[in-house]
């Protein structure tokens, strides 16, 4: 395989673009191309590796590098090439790394993989074992990109938790403990450590990941969004050891009073996406007001790129993956330039570890995370690009909107009711159990205590992983909405 790999997807005009050119064959050409027309340059094949190629950027807009055999094309690559007076474009990423608490009524996991994703091989690197571990691994390597991190509170909680207890039991009947444990120990302290020192910044959310926007929409449950605001909030807070200001909004199921309750908590902004929920005429690469009694600041993430390394990373060879991020970018960047927007911001907003974990080949999705670093790393010492921790980005918002579309990231909600059978029915049985708990609050029987109890139950069985179609999991769901009735001292039966 022959491959030209440019040093980065963007030059300043007047700088030497560098690339690498890899071939086996003889009688090399590289043609360059731009609006203006193509030059070619002879190159001596020494084994593998031809020398460097080394060109000056010469005019703005984007130049083809063709790798040439005789009258074959064997490779080639873009560049964008800038003007000396284009200021840096902005660049957020937020990562959202989160796992349901996946504790039964009985104490027991049924599920704990925030537990496998630090300490389970998964990625096929030396040293990284779980996503988890690769992602913190990642920010040690390259602490000059400025990166957010969503840590679910429960995420965090059942870290925290596991590392206070020493051990916890599966339903299955396994022990962790031990050097589990501490691995666990040493990525809850690396995170927390890289929060206070300023190389991350972290996010809070709910504290169990509800459908935010659709429970408050169908069911009206605007006290069981903020409780579970307060609660993730205080986790994050004291777990970390910071105090964030942005908010990811669980599934970007939105709706418009969230800033209203956002705002009441002190938290300044969140993400969502463009495509779905940004009102016809504004633009994705600026930060925006939304105004209600109170208010926040929304990013809205670049859906191209974010999907793109969510989704199109099943990459046979770590040169196609490295390539796939090099495409992406640039693909990025030049959207951004030709918006037409003064201080551009591009905005990447994914899950950290599904699109990893879910991939043919995990390692080369490592790969492209490494890769995504580099290459913004390269850009920000040119002064191409500049990250930005995405509170930044929020802060520059000046634009005042009063609405955004009301859905989930998806665009619906058909993945979490009307996808797998018995989603909507389950609903219904949701609706059912917190008017029970809602009246019996009313009725003043109840102590404090049971109230908290049943409400913890509710935010279990809201938990939207549980929810979704590919994981859609009754039982779960079914035994948490019964330990509710059963602290109301109310039978299954009764409603």
């Amino acid at each position: 395989m022959c491959l030209v790999v440019p040093g980065r997807p963007a030059y300043m005009r007047g700088e030497v673009i560098d690339a690498v050119v890899t071939c086996r064959r003889g009688d090399l050409r590289i043609r360059l191309c731009s609006a203006e027309g193509c030059m070619e340059h002879s190159l001596e094949a020494a084994g593998q590796l031809a020398p460097s190629l080394l060109v000056y950027a010469r005019r703005p807009g984007r130049l083809r590098i063709e790798l040439l055999s005789g009258s074959s094309v064997l490779d080639s690559a873009d560049v964008l090439v800038l003007d000396e007076g284009d200021g840096p474009v902005g660049f957020v990423t937020v990562f959202h790394n989160h796992q349901p608490v996946g504790e039964l009524p009985s104490g027991l996991y049924r599920r704990y993989w925030h537990v496998l994703h630090v300490v389970r091989n998964e990625v096929g690197i030396a040293g990284a074992a779980g996503v988890y571990r690769l992602h913190l691994l990642e920010h040690v390597r390259h602490p000059r990109v400025r990166v957010g991190e969503h840590l679910s509170p429960s995420l965090l909680a059942g870290w925290a938790r596991l590392v206070e207890d020493g051990y916890a039991f599966t339903e299955d009947g396994e022990l962790l403990s031990g050097d589990v444990v501490g691995a666990v120990k040493e990525v809850l302290r690396g995170f927390s450590s890289l929060a206070v020192e300023g190389v991350i910044e972290v996010l809070t959310s709910p504290w169990a990941h509800p459908l935010q926007g659709f429970i408050i929409r169908r069911f009206g449950m605007v006290d069981v969004v903020e409780e579970e605001l307060a609660v993730g909030l205080r986790i994050t807070r004291e777990v970390m050891h910071t105090n964030p200001s942005g908010v990811w909004t669980p599934e970007m199921s939105f709706v418009n009073e969230l800033a209203d309750i956002y705002s009441s908590l002190g938290l300044k902004y969140t993400v969502l996406d463009a495509h779905h929920h940004m009102p016809s005429g504004a633009s994705m690469h600026r930060a925006y007001i939304l105004r209600r009694r109170g208010e926040i600041s929304l990013l809205f993430r670049d859906p191209d790129l974010s999907n793109s390394l969510s989704f199109n990373n099943n990459h046979a060879t770590a040169e196609s993956a490295v390539r796939a991020v090099y495409e992406m970018l640039l693909r990025a960047l030049e959207t951004a330039i030709s918006s037409g927007v003064e201080e551009p911001i591009v905005t990447a907003a994914l899950d950290g570890e599904n699109w990893i974990l879910f991939s043919k080949y995990p390692r080369n999705a490592a790969v492209m995370l490494d890769a995504y670093y580099t290459y913004l790393e390269r850009m920000q010492g040119a002064g191409v690009v500049e990250t930005m921790f995405p509170r930044d980005a929020a802060s520059m918002a000046e634009e005042v909107i009063s609405f955004v579309r009301e859905t989930s990231w998806l665009g619906s909600y058909r993945k979490w009711c009307g996808e797998a059978g018995g989603q909507c029915e389950l609903w219904s049985r949701v609706g059912d159990v917190y008017r029970a708990l809602r009246a019996s609050e009313a009725s003043g029987r109840l102590s404090g205590k049971r109230v908290r109890a049943a409400r913890v139950g509710l935010h279990h069985a809201l938990d939207s992983d549980y929810w979704w179609a590919e994981f859609w999991d009754p039982d779960y769901v079914g035994r948490w909405l019964d330990f509710v009735l059963a602290v109301l001292g109310l039978g299954k039966d009764s409603l």
